[in-house]
């Protein structure tokens, strides 16, 4: 997808931020870029995506990352 450039690239990451749950714990929310992101994107590489928090809303077998259970965890990452 990177290759594809970057209309390709905002359609299919999203962006990971991470919510505070309680004291001790937290998860990460998934939201589609805002158009302010999609202009700022540069990406090329792995280390891009995980550096400004990205990853694919889909995975192996078209599963969906869903913070509240533990067999999706970063499973597109």
């Amino acid at each position: 997808v990177i290759s594809k450039g970057k209309e390709a690239i905002t359609k299919w990451f999203k962006k990971v931020e991470p919510k505070v749950v309680s004291q001790t714990a937290q998860y990460d929310t998934v939201r589609q870029l805002t158009a302010e992101e999609k202009e700022k994107l540069s990406v090329s590489s792995v280390d891009d995506l995980v550096d400004q928090g990205l990853m694919s809303d889909r995975a192996v077998g078209n599963n969906t990352y869903n913070p509240a259970d533990f067999e999706t965890s970063y499973i597109a990452i």
